[in-house]
């Protein structure tokens, strides 16, 4: 159907002024009718958001209550708050104490590791195995791993 036949609401043939008006308030009408249903469903969403956010809110403040009233009375006194704060002070110290001893635990190993290397290589340059390196012990390595034998003489 053209839209001039939707025009003539009489059914004449013609399209007057009037019958562009009536239907042209008819259209606005429409629309408005659906701008207020878009409005109304967004609003509904809003709705579910606003609910929704509000129970995730009670939620984490139902949490924190819980957390914090040891008398459960519901209110957080200033005692409470102390206590939470010591407990979670003590519960942080020891979890620093204990990554604490794991890196005390890794330094040892490198250490242990880093003694025996140098340990290894003053071996391979102490020629004479008095325990002290001395000069002459140094160049020849030196002159050793510069010429690419990888590994100095022992005497």
């Amino acid at each position: 159907m053209s839209i001039k036949s939707k025009m003539d609401l009489n059914g004449d043939g013609k399209v007057s002024p009037n019958e562009v008006l009536e239907f042209s308030k008819g259209k606005i009408k429409e629309a408005a009718s659906n701008v207020k249903g878009g409005i109304a469903k967004m609003q509904d969403q809003l709705d579910k958001i606003d609910e929704a956010f509000n129970e995730k809110a009670a939620g984490i403040k139902g949490t924190i209550i819980s957390e914090l009233d040891s008398d459960n009375d519901g209110k957080i006194s200033r005692d409470e708050i102390k206590e939470y704060a010591q407990k979670t002070l003590k519960e942080s110290e020891i979890e620093i104490k204990e990554e604490i001893g794991h890196i005390q635990d890794v330094a040892d190993k490198v250490d242990v590791s880093f003694n025996a290397k140098t340990d290894e290589i003053k071996n391979e340059i102490d020629t004479n195995a008095d325990g002290k390196l001395d000069i002459k012990e140094i160049n020849s390595y030196i002159k050793d791993k510069i010429r690419g034998n990888g590994e100095s003489s022992k005497a």
